[in-house]
């Protein structure tokens, strides 16, 4: 669907599609290193490293797009057992209202 933006509204529009479309990127490298988890249900210390470091930056992705729309992905770090996970509470109404349309990495 075609929405006329204004040119501030297109660049955040951008800027919240790169967003997004670098934190899936992220998720598919999670979903392949999940593939390889021993049969025991542990990582590798090397795996181990890496989905910290994917769980971070997919909050720093989803923390910048509510910085800029405020509420709309409500990003979070949590520890359990020593491993840090990335979640978040997305909220594709406050997308719409700011930029007219639900951006297409949203999905």
């Amino acid at each position: 669907m075609f929405v006329d933006q204004t040119p501030e509204v297109k660049a955040l529009t951008q800027l919240v599609n790169n967003h997004f479309e670098k934190a899936t990127h992220l998720y598919q490298e999670r979903l392949e290193i999940r593939k390889r988890r021993q049969p025991n249900g542990q990582y590798s210390p090397r795996d181990q490293k890496r989905l910290r470091e994917i769980h971070i930056a997919v909050y720093s992705h989803l923390k910048a797009i509510d910085d800029e729309i405020e509420g709309s992905t409500q990003p979070y770090l949590s520890r359990r057992s020593g491993n840090i996970k990335c979640g978040y509470f997305l909220e594709p109404e406050k997308l719409k209202s700011r930029l007219g349309i639900v951006p297409e990495e949203y999905y």
